[in-house]
């Protein structure tokens, strides 16, 4: 059965169609103590499995399994599927260079593939990142899903950085902000005034960029929905007892934070400079 894009479909529908076209999608349930959903759509067969989290972690494999299909080396990836105690395992497999990946559903009990295709690299890799975006969804503030662990926030970042996303460091940054030099100071200061109830507790985070007219700091985080916070410190050398300092504003991606932060800090400061200059030009 073919499937077909009307003009008005969107980008990430047409991904979809591509991804279901070529007989490979996973998708995420809810887990629950422990167990993940998982539903695997291959050629014409549904297979579903609760995977278990105490062995290893399927969903961090297949983030690194993408990741490995991304490029144009040798792949050789395997996401284990661990229902305790059978397992079952989904491999990927490609020669350097090559724009296509053999994808093969194994059971470890038989001993044999239960399925078994080779697909195009593009397409296998895009399924994937839908189906970790999807699941990214449920991700909590401090970047695990409730009831089953880490989420691999660092690995869907270069997944997305690999879609020809330019590194945001590289783009201009306006006045009043900076891109900030290494400064162990400030993140210690940061570690420092946030208390255990404070929401960036346990969270790691690299300094990106200064606002040069404030105590304001742009951090980089590692895990959770957002990738980017504004920080405004308080310099008092210790642990905050208000849990809402110091004062934070998250943005989702770098775009969200040019847009919100950056830009309108911008507008304000030139509009007080040509407020300053028309104040010196009627005296």
């Amino acid at each position: 059965m073919l499937e077909y894009s009307s003009p008005m479909t969107s980008a990430k529908d047409e991904i979809l169609l591509r991804a279901r076209g070529s007989r490979f999608q996973i998708d995420f349930g809810v887990a629950k103590v422990g167990w993940l959903p998982i539903t695997l759509y291959f050629d014409d067969a549904t297979l579903e499995y609760f995977a278990s989290g105490v062995l290893n972690d399927p969903v961090t494999e297949l983030a690194d399994a993408a990741l490995a299909i991304s490029g144009n080396d040798g792949v050789e990836q395997t996401v284990r599927i661990w229902e305790e105690p059978a397992t079952t395992e989904i491999r990927f497999v490609s020669e350097p260079g090559s724009a296509h990946v053999t994808v093969a559903v194994y059971d470890r009990d038989l001993g044999r593939n239960l399925h078994e295709k080779i697909l195009e690299r593009a397409h296998v890799r895009e399924s994937i990142l839908i189906s970790l975006t999807g699941l990214e969804e449920k991700v909590s503030r401090s970047g695990t899903l409730l009831e089953w662990g880490d989420f691999p926030t660092k690995q869907m970042r270069e997944l997305l950085r690999g879609r020809s996303v330019p590194d945001p460091r590289d783009a201009p940054i306006q006045k009043p902000w900076e891109l900030a030099p290494n400064s162990p100071r400030i993140v210690e200061e940061l570690l420092t005034e946030v208390g255990p109830r404070h929401v960036l507790y346990g969270i790691s985070a690299t300094l990106v960029a200064v606002d040069t007219d404030s105590d304001r700091y742009l951090f980089e985080l590692q895990t959770g929905p957002d990738q980017y916070v504004v920080v405004r410190l308080t310099w008092s050398g210790s642990t905050e007892s208000d849990a809402h300092l110091p004062e934070t504003v998250f943005f989702r991606d770098w775009d969200a934070w040019v847009s919100d932060c950056m830009m309108p800090d911008h507008r304000r400061r030139d509009s007080r400079s040509d407020d300053a200059e028309s104040e010196l030009s009627t005296r």
